[in-house]
C-alpha cells in the first residue's frame, strides 16, 4: 500500500498574515478568549492566544491549520519536517538518484521496516508498485563485500564494416567471443602465411595451410 503523507506542503499556502489575523478578529468577536480556545479546539492556551492578540508573537503552522479548519478552509499538508520526526528513524539509509548531487529532492520513497519482498517502482508523475513478485531477486540481493566488476572495452567500426563483420560471424554459427578468438587466430595464422584469407576461414569459406 502506497500512503502520500506529504505533497506541496510549502506551496499550499495561499493566506497571508493578515489574512489569518482578519479570520481570528472573525471568531474572537463572537465571544470572550475562552469561548474562541474551545470554538477552535485549540492546543495552545487562552494566555498563548492572548499574546498573539497583542502583537507578541506570530502563529504557527498548528494555530494556522486551528483557524483554517474553524472556518472550514482545507487544512494544510503536513510540514516535512514533521511527518520526518514522527516517521524516519534515526538510522535510517537515505538513497540519492540521479547524477546532478547538488539538485534538490522533490521527491522521497520510504520503506517501513519489515517489508523485506523485492519490489519495482515506477515512478513517472504518480508513484505506482509495478511488480511484487519476488521474481527479480538478483537486482535487490544484498552484497557482502565490493564486487569488481567485469572490464569491458568497446571498438568503433563504420556501419559497412561492422555489417560484414556481423554477416561473416553468422555464417560461422559462433558466438561473438569464439568467433573473435578464432579471428585472432587465423590472423596469426596469416601473418605466418599471407596467402590465407581470414574472414573467409572463420565464415566456412577456403583457407591455405601452411
Amino acid at each position: 500500500m502506497i500512503t502520500v503523507l506529504t505533497s506541496g506542503a510549502a506551496s499550499a499556502e495561499t493566506l497571508i498574515d493578515a489574512d489569518y489575523r482578519e479570520i481570528y478578529d472573525e471568531l474572537r468577536a463572537r465571544g470572550s478568549l475562552d469561548a474562541f480556545v474551545r470554538t477552535v479546539h485549540s492546543q495552545y492556551s487562552k494566555a498563548w492566544w492572548s499574546k498573539y492578540e497583542r502583537g507578541e508573537l506570530t502563529l504557527t503552522y498548528l494555530a494556522r491549520q486551528e483557524l483554517r479548519r474553524a472556518v472550514s478552509l482545507p487544512a494544510l499538508p503536513p510540514l516535512v519536517a514533521d511527518v520526518m520526526a514522527e516517521h524516519l528513524s534515526p538510522d535510517v539509509t537515505i538513497y540519492l538518484i540521479g547524477e546532478d548531487t547538488a539538485g534538490v529532492v522533490d521527491r522521497s520513497i520510504w520503506v517501513r521496516e519489515g517489508v523485506t519482498e523485492p519490489l519495482i517502482f515506477q515512478l513517472n508523475g504518480n508513484l505506482q508498485i509495478v511488480s511484487a513478485d519476488p521474481a527479480p531477486k538478483a537486482l535487490v540481493t544484498g552484497v557482502t563485500r565490493p564486487r569488481k566488476p567485469a572490464s569491458r572495452r568497446a571498438i568503433h567500426l563504420d556501419r559497412a564494416t561492422w555489417e560484414r563483420l556481423a554477416a561473416a560471424r553468422r555464417d560461422s554459427g559462433a558466438t561473438w567471443a569464439a568467433f573473435l578468438t578464432q579471428l585472432l587466430e587465423q590472423n596469426s595464422h596469416r601473418m605466418k602465411n599471407p596467402t590465407a584469407d581470414t574472414v573467409g576461414a572463420v565464415a566456412g569459406g577456403p583457407t591455405t595451410a601452411d
